[in-house]
């Protein structure tokens, strides 16, 4: 039979464990979504480019997309679009404005904030779900917390049952308020990298390139389905001019495949005939019972 102080050590030593053992379980609940070395695999390198015969040109290198290679965060909602202006020419061009074009959305710019990328995302996909288009952008999953229990080495079943008990609450109120904090300093943390990831990143615009050189950087746009053209607008001695870059390769981006929309709705039946109007004086046809075929079962019966 167990004394009152070995029950009084074993809820103690239950105790410690179980708040020791809480934050190696709840490193593994708190997720952040940031990836500070991305997928191994190498982004997608696409050398798509268009020139002006004085030098000017426009490059696409890379398309970073929501959870493929390359990505550094989780269900970003944004498309990031690598690209490199370069000037072969004999004088400086000033760099205005980059702008992707789609084939359901008006124009969109690049931000490098990410409140505003998210909110014009949000927006994009409202305008996409009232044309009845399937936006195919990753969704954050709740996250859930899993409770662990544990016991001491030499503690006898009898003492680490009762013990468990007794401290179920208390464990289950500090694990619950640790996640709720954990979690939200990740967040925070999160966002705070986050910002300064797309700011880092970002090609400046305005700007301008000396005869000669070039620049590189990423252009963030909202998750924009189907672009058909990545403009770049810029001025020289020559005036004020467009480059377009054709993206119509990239129908199917950010777009569910149709496959995978489930099977359509059934086509309505077309309406049954009228019934048949006899003129004056013509008789219908009798019935006959044997050759109708509900009436002929009835009998059959």
């Amino acid at each position: 039979m167990q004394s009152a102080t070995t029950r009084t050590a074993g809820r103690r030593i239950a105790t410690i464990a179980g708040i020791a053992f809480l934050p190696l379980a709840l490193c593994g609940c708190v997720h952040s979504r940031v990836l500070r070395q991305p997928a191994a695999e190498e982004p997608s390198r696409l050398g798509w480019s268009v020139e002006t015969p004085d030098g000017a040109s426009l490059t696409l290198r890379q398309l970073i997309v929501t959870n493929n290679s390359g990505t550094w965060v989780e269900d970003a909602l944004w498309d990031e679009y690598v690209v490199e202006i370069r000037n072969d020419g004999d004088v400086a061009i000033q760099l205005q404005s980059l702008r992707l074009e789609s084939a359901h959305l008006p124009p969109q710019q690049p931000l490098a904030s990410r409140e505003l990328l998210e909110t014009a995302t949000a927006e994009n996909m409202g305008v996409l779900k009232g044309a009845g288009i399937v936006v195919g952008v990753g969704v954050v999953a709740p996250l859930a917390l899993v409770a662990t229990a544990g016991g001491g080495a030499g503690m006898t079943a009898g003492t680490l049952a009762a013990a468990a008990v007794a401290n179920l609450m208390v464990v289950g109120l500090i694990a619950g308020g640790t996640y709720v904090i954990s979690k939200a300093a990740v967040q925070k943390k999160d966002r705070a990298y986050m910002d300064e990831e797309l700011l880092r990143r970002s090609i400046v615009l305005p700007g301008s390139v000396p005869a000669g050189s070039s620049v590189s950087g990423s252009a963030f746009f909202p998750v924009t389905p189907q672009p058909t053209a990545l403009v770049l607008e810029l001025r020289d001695g020559g005036g004020t001019r467009e480059l377009a870059l054709d993206l119509t390769a990239l129908e199917s981006l950010d777009l569910v495949p149709k496959e995978k929309l489930g099977k359509q709705p059934r086509p309505k039946p077309p309406p049954k005939a009228p019934p048949k109007v006899y003129a004056e004086g013509e008789v219908p046809p009798k019935h006959n019972p044997w050759a109708c075929g509900r009436c002929s079962s009835r009998n059959e019966d």
